[in-house]
């Protein structure tokens, strides 16, 4: 299950026990949403992201009314376009958080592919060097969640490929 599906399930069900309620940020509300989405991140393999998930409720509720931040988590649930405001706002929030490490068997497989596709365009070291750079890189700019929809053969947006030629452009032998 999709991060955004499970964090949608809960805001969802949350929202449908304040149906006699007028419909409104709560601090309990805060306190239930930050530990279910780092556990629904954590259940894809993906490190501890309390910040990120502290930093999305944070800015639902500084800057978007809270019946739209229910129709934006409804969109991102039913995905109909490749990107929703709520996926915008993941983004923003890990790039604040200054990303985070892959899981080690994803790391690898970046590298062991990366290193197979640029050895045989320059000298192994340079290649080694510049796949771990991009790594690294690609860790500060994309979301796991965005790098595995190539896997989940999900459309990449344009904001993630920017963030991947970024991510290039900056390991590139000079």
């Amino acid at each position: 299950m999709r991060v955004v599906a499970a964090l949608t399930i809960f805001w969802v069900l949350s929202t449908a026990c304040q149906r006699d309620v007028e419909a409104a940020y709560t601090p309990a509300e805060r306190a239930a949403f930050v530990p279910a989405c780092t556990q629904a991140f954590g259940a894809r393999g993906m490190p501890n992201l309390d910040a990120l998930c502290a930093c999305v409720y944070d800015t639902l509720e500084q800057t978007v009314p809270y019946d739209q931040a229910a129709e934006w988590m409804q969109q991102a649930a039913k995905r109909t376009q490749a990107d929703t405001p709520l996926d915008d706002l993941l983004r923003r929030c890990y790039a604040q958080s200054g990303g985070a490490t892959y899981p080690a068997v994803i790391r690898r497989h970046l590298l062991t592919t990366c290193e197979a596709t640029h050895k045989t365009a320059m000298e192994p070291k340079k290649a080694e060097a510049y796949c771990a750079c991009y790594i690294a890189e690609l860790e500060k700019r994309v979301p796991i969640y965005d790098a595995n929809r190539s896997h989940a053969e999900q459309p990449i947006s344009a904001v993630v490929t920017e963030k991947i030629k970024e991510a290039t452009q900056q390991c590139l032998p000079r």
